[in-house]
């Protein structure tokens, strides 16, 4: 079984802290760790108790896809009290209007173009109709109504008597 995992958060600004990481659960299968409630699935992160950690650029249903190179990062500080307005590729978009903030507060964004995206176990493949969004530090919150968000999306790959969704996960 995994060892118990210290790890760090290099991206708060105020201070370093220690997160630390219960050990996996299940017991690894052909070197590959594993989790679920009867240690069914194939965890290519990190194994914490029944769940899977996915480490910085896997994404996907037990971390089973890298996003790869990301085609548009930035990194950004806005001050306290202050407003921000980004744009990048494709006609991507962000603003974050005044007064957010109470003290200065980094934040990154970086936009992926992967093929397809298994979300779930019990999920066919998903096609992107627009790129992939991360957005950093994890753990930001905005009050309702206040940051605009304008992703581009590919018409041409929805096809016809399909629906578009709009798929977001905030752990």
């Amino acid at each position: 079984y995994a060892r118990l995992y210290q790890v760090y958060n290099a991206s708060l600004i105020d201070a370093l802290e220690t997160l630390y990481i219960a050990p996996a659960a299940c017991a690894p299968v052909n070197g590959i760790a594993r989790f679920g409630s009867s240690c069914q699935y194939d965890c290519h992160g990190v194994a914490s108790g029944l769940f899977c950690l996915c480490n910085a650029g896997q994404f996907g249903f037990g971390c089973s896809q890298s996003l790869g190179t990301p085609t548009f990062t930035r990194t950004f500080v806005i001050q306290a009290g202050q407003g921000y307005n980004l744009s990048g590729s494709g006609g991507f978009s962000i603003n974050f209007p005044p007064g957010l903030f109470k003290k200065a507060q980094a934040i990154g964004v970086s936009l992926y173009d992967p093929p397809n995206l298994k979300i779930t176990s019990t999920t066919t493949s998903y096609t992107p109709l627009g790129p992939v969004s991360i957005f950093t530090p994890s753990g930001l919150s905005f009050r309702p109504n206040k940051v605009s968000l304008t992703m581009p999306f590919v018409r041409s790959k929805l096809p016809s008597n399909y629906v578009g969704a709009i798929y977001y996960f905030n752990p």
